[in-house]
């Protein structure tokens, strides 16, 4: 089940949030841990047992990862050891849905009870942290700690549910509007690139966008839906496009993914605290990891790796200081959208010869297939670029109380409408982050 989908929107989100505001205080949890295993075993019931074993796992070893760092240890090598065989090993044909989000939910988990030296203070709890469905499939990744912070006094306002809507609604016509507009024009004009430099670049440009509202449009399904059940997931893009050098896009990237390799990874290696040298090593070790993480090709090795030796180039250089926003903007956004060609090709072969056609100069021409692809959807990429820069935080309203609640209305209705148009009428199309 999607977020997108039309079943999730007129059929499972009314019943469940009807259930759940009908639900008494202290049954509120169980609503909440069984529609998120339901809304799992929609999309995926045959990994469901997957879900359930690493949550049964996890918490028994949480009780001894609370007292000793051994256990903790074992814990989290086991989970990371289950991740590894269905991503990368023997069972990856396999591979259950979300299960790179979970296993790193798991390790937050343990990580964080051993530091607190004691395990969640109740069962419902744990299994809200495991299995909320707002996170559960493609993050933000929420460390327990932050989660714990908020788990015991959460509530559920008027102005919280309308705020929510709002962020729910928004998200939904980034991905249905504008990252299905820019899946259109990227699926015509990448295989074109073969023959067009115009079309390599165009086709480049469109699925760089088209990956940053799907998965910032879900991510702000998923706060929203979060918001509106009383909890803060946190913001997992802040414009990344608008940074003017590679790590502060990185920063405003899956913020949730960056924030948790430097609290589990870049912190324990030392972090920037042993000397430039070691600096360099640890940062290093997260991007490896980093593209690790994200597939098992080497497409994905090479993406972290070529990340991880710009960052540093930025590092040892003090690059971001020493020239203009603009000069940044550009250096940044040109690695960045090159990086993104690992992500759409299969193998290596096929991202070298793509690389090829981006800088050959032996076909300058603008094709049919590129030139009916920028007229019948110029306006969408015109708001694409425009909406990666932060331009909306002019059109906010400062006002509160009725007036804010009532435009947070106004405009969610809006979204859903235009959102669930383009739904009917272009089809449903799957999360990208769901293979990662």
């Amino acid at each position: 089940m999607s977020f997108a989908g039309l079943t999730f929107l007129f059929f499972y989100l009314p019943i469940f949030f009807l259930l759940y505001m009908l639900t008494p205080r202290k049954g509120k949890d169980a609503v909440l841990v069984a529609g998120s295993l339901l809304f799992y075993a929609w999309g995926d019931v045959a990994s469901l047992p997957v879900l359930l074993c690493t949550c049964l796992f996890t918490g028994i070893a949480g009780r001894y990862a609370a007292k000793s760092k051994k256990a903790m240890a074992i814990g989290i090598a086991v989970d990371l050891t289950v991740l590894a065989l269905f991503k990368y090993g023997s069972f990856s044909a396999g591979f259950p849905l979300g299960i790179s989000f979970y296993m790193f939910h798991a390790v937050s988990y343990l990580a964080d009870v051993n530091k607190r030296g004691r395990p969640a203070d109740s069962f419902m709890e744990y299994a809200v942290y495991m299995c909320m469905f707002p996170k559960l499939l493609m993050g933000p990744i929420v460390c327990f700690d932050d989660f714990h912070r908020q788990y015991s006094d959460r509530s559920c306002s008027v102005e919280q549910i309308a705020d929510g809507a709002f962020l729910f609604t928004k998200g939904l016509a980034k991905k249905a509007v504008l990252a299905a507009n820019m899946a259109s024009v990227c699926q015509a004009v990448w295989p074109d690139a073969s023959n067009s430099l115009f079309s390599a670049w165009l086709g480049l440009l469109a699925f760089g966008l088209q990956l940053y509202y799907d998965f910032s449009g879900y991510s702000d399904m998923a706060r929203g839906l979060g918001w509106m059940l009383g909890l803060d997931l946190g913001l997992n893009f802040d414009h990344p496009y608008s940074a003017c050098s590679i790590s502060d896009f990185w920063r405003r990237w899956h913020m949730s993914l960056g924030g948790w390799f430097k609290k589990y990874l870049y912190f324990p290696l030392g972090g920037s605290r042993k000397g430039l040298w070691r600096t360099l090593v640890n940062l290093m070790a997260v991007w490896l990891a980093t593209g690790i993480w994200h597939g098992n090709t080497l497409n994905y090795l090479l993406w972290g790796l070529c990340l991880g030796l710009l960052i540093c180039f930025e590092r040892v250089t003090g690059f971001a200081k020493r020239v203009s926003p603009a000069i940044g903007w550009l250096w940044t956004n040109f690695w960045i959208f090159l990086g993104w060609v690992f992500f759409n090709t299969e193998d290596l072969s096929a991202a070298i010869s793509y690389f090829s056609q981006l800088f050959s100069l032996q076909s300058l021409r603008i094709t049919v297939t590129a030139a009916n692809a920028v007229h019948d959807n110029w306006y969408f990429l015109l708001a694409a670029v425009l909406f990666s820069f932060p331009v909306s935080k002019y059109f906010q309203q400062s006002d509160a109380g009725h007036t804010r609640r009532l435009s947070a209305v106004i405009l969610s209705v809006i979204f859903l409408s235009v959102s669930v148009f383009f739904i009917v009428n272009a089809g449903y199309s799957a999360f990208l982050y769901t293979k990662f």
